[in-house]
């Protein structure tokens, strides 16, 4: 292993993907396997003490097992859908797959789970635990699609209808869940999927939880103009959410945003999940109340991985960008700029009303300023973005965008090893510490 990390291949490489501006994931990630799989072959070695460890993992956890095994039968034979009858149903032993390959992915399984189990104690110990989020659907050609087939609705993709902004409606492409073979199994994959995140949460996000009703659904080959909503039996769903969150004694909060019905919100207070407030949709044109407070039911943060930096939100980059990609009309341009110039004009007021801002209005003095409003409110949680603290313009992703732009592909401005040194960032993480009455 250290022979590998120490060859000049390697060294060449590593280099080259540092001197990206933006994360190669492919390519970072064959890099890595390099080093995986030798220590892999290493840890398989008779006499080795990880060995034995692999053959307790193995033992304890028979999912790791078929997991290990699709991965390594993918390899060879690409998606699940064309396998022959024998592999796509699911009857796949030791014996069908190659052996290095997969050891290789029940080592890296075990080392993923070791991993994140210490961080997820540290977290824990420190205040609170790891924020994770639980997404909508799951990849149709993944494990879970083949294993649990008979959970997912086929032959259709979760999506949204046509709105102002995409006239023919959205296809995200994943599978949904099927409303009436989840119920039968007694929501078995639901829960699973449920307890397996909160084992190491301390909050989970369920992603569009408007899911919980409803999720539209988008026929293959018709496009997201020809779709239609498939309900769920959103009382149970909830019952399990709140069961759980109890078991484990972690937050449960339900993504709210944009168009939802007044129906979800009331079943999520009913049912004590935290809502989501976002302070760059919580700003208006009022010269005496400038930024809604967050409620007490709530995490609040200034925005979302699909919204504009505050930098960018605030320096009307934004507006630069969503000229470019034709989300914004050139006729449009001169209101948008006027209507954010006044917004701004406001904001500061009212920052500096309530004594959270001095005579210097900077881009980073008013960040910091919002922030300290934030952390003095009465909401549960408040989130921070790394790229807020360090004053990015770029985006992490633009929704209804995919090779326009390098979505989650951008790389932090500064190394890691410098993100604490003491400066204007530290300096706000000890204010929000102390608003909060946390340590430091």
């Amino acid at each position: 292993m250290q022979a590998v990390r120490r060859s000049s291949h390697f060294a060449a490489e590593a280099a080259a993907l540092n001197a990206l501006d933006v994360v190669d994931y492919r390519r970072q990630m064959a890099l890595h396997r390099t080093v995986l799989e030798a220590a892999a072959q290493v840890a398989w070695r008779d006499g080795a003490d990880a060995k034995g460890e692999l053959s307790r993992y193995a033992e304890a956890n028979p999912q790791a097992r078929d997991y290990a095994r699709f991965r390594a039968y993918t390899e060879l034979h690409q998606s699940w859908h064309g396998w022959t009858e024998h592999a796509k149903s699911g009857r796949l032993g030791d014996d069908d797959v190659d052996p290095i390959r997969y050891r290789y992915h029940l080592y890296v399984q075990l080392r993923a789970s070791q991993q994140i189990g210490r961080i997820a104690s540290l977290a824990k110990e420190t205040g609170g635990g790891l924020y994770l989020d639980l997404p909508l659907g799951v990849h149709p050609d993944g494990y879970d699609a083949w294993r649990e087939r008979e959970s997912f609705l086929g032959g259709c993709s979760a999506g949204a209808p046509p709105d102002d902004l995409f006239a023919g409606g959205q296809d995200w492409g994943f599978r949904p869940l099927h409303p009436e073979r989840i119920r039968e199994r007694g929501y078995d994959y639901v829960i699973a999927c449920i307890r397996h995140q909160l084992s190491s949460a301390g909050a989970l996000r369920i992603d569009h939880v408007m899911g919980l009703e409803r999720i539209f659904c988008v026929p293959y080959g018709l496009g997201g103009a020809h779709g239609l909503y498939v309900h769920y039996r959103s009382e149970e769903l909830y019952a399990i959410l709140t069961l759980e969150s109890h078991r484990h004694r972690a937050w449960v909060i339900g993504e709210d945003l944009g168009t939802v019905p007044d129906v979800v919100r009331s079943a999520m207070n009913r049912h004590n999940l935290l809502r989501m407030y976002v302070g760059q949709f919580s700003m208006r044109h009022d010269p005496n109340w400038a930024i809604d407070p967050p409620p007490a039911q709530a995490v609040a943060s200034l925005n979302t991985h699909d919204t504009p930096t505050f930098t960018a939100f605030w320096e009307a980059h934004d507006v630069d960008l969503r000229l470019k990609l034709g989300h914004l009309l050139p006729k449009d341009e001169a209101q948008e700029r006027e209507s954010r110039r006044w917004l701004k004009e406001h904001v500061i007021n009212f920052l500096r009303q309530r004594q959270l801002l001095g005579q210097e209005s900077g881009t980073a003095d008013v960040y910091a300023a919002i922030v300290s409003f934030l952390a003095s409110s009465e909401a549960q949680l408040v989130l921070l973005n790394l790229d807020d603290l360090l004053g990015e313009i770029r985006p992490q992703n633009v929704p209804g965008t995919t090779d326009e732009q390098p979505n989650w592909r951008h790389k932090a401005k500064v190394a890691e090893e410098a993100l604490f040194q003491p400066g204007r960032l530290t300096q706000i993480l000890e204010d929000v510490a102390r608003r909060r009455g946390t340590s430091s």
